[in-house]
């Protein structure tokens, strides 16, 4: 998540004012020994309830309270401010832990369970429950219920769990208030988007000299001036142009004339719909700005998703079948299951999962026999898994719908070249 940087610095981190569970801890076991404790980072993993019982990378703070107390382990991150709980494990101490995996062998939940059972999913969460397609990027997440609550899979790599719904319905991320998700109802009271706003960025206010156009109205006055990201070291500057608010950006011509959004003190550029919020102080002064940005993911899945998630928890036969009757339903998006399936297969392929990428490929093949790509994609897996003869067939056939497809003309010739006389 771009909110939540990782590997930050104590100093970077309280500049910016965010990061992840190393970042923060980094930070809070440098104030500590700047207040005379001693103090040490832990590294290891941490148990979460998601996926029916899971563990992943985690890192925290130990505290020295004298000989007959000891390390005292606490957690910035989860707001564990006087102790930590049980489902911290601790693999290391101010090392860099960056496993290949991990794999817990057993463990039990209180109650003597090793997996954690979902009851039945409350009628408050039913009408959100599911995947959702970013129509842009093509990438799938889904709102999953779990320990009486809600959380969003990232793709996999991190489940985010939210918060009960603020008075405006946004649910923020129970690790990072710099995310929000929330899932408006159309006029039938159903919910066919998610919508996502993330902190991608903070900006810290200059303190430089700056000239302020006559005409800007005192209330904005305030508000010029440059900013920058430390980060990536560049600097937006806030003007009043044309009667009214802009921003200059860098690598962006001319000024960007910005609209006042519903929420105070929060700004949109209708170009790139980057919104910017100021942060106030109390004396009026302005310190800093902060830089959304905003998804609309719609409710579903793409078919590379599906196959993808059948295959995991059902195996090959299944992904197959799942597919094969919700095309002949025609219950899948045309124009896009081309293009994910292909994708799918490579990302299979470049892990050397050969009879995942085959079995991806010739979904494709017979899905849509008049593409000259489907062939030429299979031709690869092909020729990969060692299967040569069915190789030259699939390059033949991409070549006869696409007589200019150079990639299967080089295949091809390499192929018949070893092919013995």
């Amino acid at each position: 998540m771009g909110a939540i940087p990782g590997g930050t610095t104590a100093i970077n981190t309280l500049r910016t004012r965010q990061g992840e569970c190393g970042s923060h801890s980094r930070l809070l076991t440098a104030f500590c020994r700047a207040a005379g404790i001693p103090s040490r980072l832990s590294i290891g993993c941490m148990y979460s309830p998601w996926y029916g019982g899971s563990f992943g990378q985690h890192a925290w703070t130990e505290v020295y309270m004298g000989e007959k107390i000891g390390w005292i382990a606490i957690d910035a991150t989860i707001q564990e401010y006087d102790y930590v709980d049980a489902g911290h494990i601790k693999l290391g101490i101010g090392a860099t832990f960056q496993p290949e995996n991990m794999e817990i062998l057993d463990y039990r939940i209180a109650g003597g369970d090793t997996t954690a059972e979902v009851s039945g999913i409350p009628p408050e969460y039913e009408n959100i429950i599911g995947p959702y397609t970013n129509f842009d990027n093509r990438n799938v997440l889904e709102v999953q219920y779990a320990d009486g609550g809600i959380g969003v899979d990232i793709m996999g790599r991190i489940v985010l769990a939210l918060n009960d719904p603020d008075e405006m319905g946004r649910r923020y991320a129970k690790l990072s208030a710099d995310v929000c998700f929330s899932f408006p109802e159309d006029d039938n009271g159903q919910v066919d988007e998610m919508i996502i706003v993330e902190r991608v960025y903070a900006m810290k206010k200059l303190n430089e000299e700056f000239v302020i156009d006559e005409e800007t109205p005192d209330e904005f006055k305030a508000y010029m001036g440059p900013y920058v990201i430390m980060q990536i070291q560049k600097t937006f500057t806030v003007i009043w142009d044309q009667g009214g608010l802009a921003m200059l950006i860098p690598d962006v011509e001319g000024p960007r004339p910005l609209e006042k959004t519903d929420v105070e003190g929060r700004w949109i550029d209708p170009v790139d719909k980057k919104e910017y919020k100021l942060k106030k102080n109390d004396d009026g002064s302005v310190s800093g700005m902060d830089i959304y940005v905003t998804s609309v993911l719609g409710k579903g899945a793409t078919s590379a998703w599906i196959v993808d998630q059948a295959l995991k928890s059902k195996g090959i036969e299944a992904a197959e079948k799942k597919f094969k009757e919700l095309w002949d339903n025609r219950a899948l998006d045309l124009e896009y299951t081309e293009g994910d399936l292909n994708n799918l297969g490579y990302k299979y392929l470049g892990e050397e999962r050969f009879e995942e990428a085959l079995m991806v490929f010739k979904l494709n093949v017979e899905a849509f026999p008049q593409s000259w790509n489907v062939y030429d994609s299979y031709g690869d897996a092909l020729m990969k898994s060692g299967d040569n003869d069915e190789a030259i067939i699939n390059y033949q056939k991409s070549i006869e719908l696409n007589p200019d497809n150079e990639h299967a003309k080089e295949m091809l010739e390499e192929l018949l070249s070893e092919k013995p006389e």
